[in-house]
């Protein structure tokens, strides 16, 4: 049995690019504390190129199959001051990056909640939905709902109605 030249060329080429294509790329990992405590911090945004991941409970990230080189990797949570630090990326290994971040006043953008008559599905509305149910209504000192939103924090509740 014989194989063409170009066969066994095509057959090479595809035999070694996989080894080539590990090669390329290395990933990084490391824990995020807090500066002042030193205790891990969850749920903080850390960021290498297109990719993302989060910290778990342990403050632990971890990203994989990274472009080999240098990278820049910010960090940022609500809380706290947002980080970047600058490493490289070797391949086939995974580079150790721990990252301390310093408490800070953040300023959130207002969110508006508008509200209708309609009848919708939950399933209907595109964004998150918080329920006030009758026992909750029931059981404060309010007049009505829009005592139950005033009361609410973070809630700025405004009516159109005039009172009759």
């Amino acid at each position: 049995m014989r194989f063409p030249l170009n066969s066994l060329i095509a057959l090479l080429a595809v035999a070694t690019a996989a080894p080539v294509a590990a090669q390329s790329t290395g990933g990084l990992a490391g824990v995020v504390r807090d500066s002042a405590t030193a205790r891990p911090i969850a749920d903080v945004q850390v960021s290498v190129r297109n990719r993302a991941a989060t910290t778990d409970g342990a403050g632990r990230w971890r990203l994989e199959q990274l472009p080999v080189g240098p990278a820049a990797v910010p960090a940022r949570r609500t809380g706290y001051r947002p980080v970047k630090r600058a490493t490289t990326v070797v391949a086939a290994t995974t580079v150790q990056l721990d990252v301390t971040m310093a408490e800070a006043a953040t300023t959130l953008t207002p969110i508006v909640v508008s509200a209708t008559r309609d009848r919708r599905s939950l399933a209907e509305v595109p964004v998150a939905v918080s329920v006030a149910d009758e026992t909750t209504i029931q059981s404060g000192r309010t007049a009505g709902l829009h005592e139950v939103l005033r009361l609410t924090p973070g809630v700025q509740a405004t009516s159109r109605l005039r009172p009759r």
